[in-house]
């Protein structure tokens, strides 16, 4: 793998990514929040076209390059790879049901953040007392 600075424009949607699912505007809107806050954490995985275009197709990390173009970045690192035999639908697949379980809902995860800045709240006492308001 390789890792480069790329417009986030000019990657393409690959058209065997294994989830279809549409996320939550919440969810959009906390990863935009994140993006802005502190830049994109894991970059997405891309690889040459296979078709011989110039660009590279988004592997995984779709979310993440929508998320980038919305938040104004002009570029975004990514992990380049070879291009698979599939398309990548399988290293899609494989990414989406490792992942499906280890957060369970957008819901369980605004749980977690919402404990973080509770507790970031009591160290500074600006929460003490009040955790059902966060």
């Amino acid at each position: 793998m390789e890792i480069k600075l790329i417009d986030p424009r000019a990657l393409v949607e690959s058209p065997d990514r294994a989830r279809r699912s549409k996320s939550s505007p919440q969810s959009d809107a906390l990863l935009l929040a994140t993006i802005k806050a502190v830049g994109i954490v894991q970059p997405p995985v891309v690889a040459p076209q296979a078709d011989g275009g110039n660009g590279f197709v988004i592997h995984s990390g779709h979310r993440r390059v929508k998320q980038a173009i919305a938040a104004g970045l002009e570029e975004i690192t990514v992990l380049v790879d070879e291009p698979a035999e599939d398309g990548g639908a399988m290293r899609s697949m494989v990414e989406n049901i490792a992942r499906e379980n280890l957060l369970g809902s957008v819901s369980r995860l605004s749980c977690w953040i919402r404990t973080a800045v509770m507790v970031v709240g009591d160290i500074r006492g600006a929460y003490r007392g009040r955790h059902t308001d966060v």
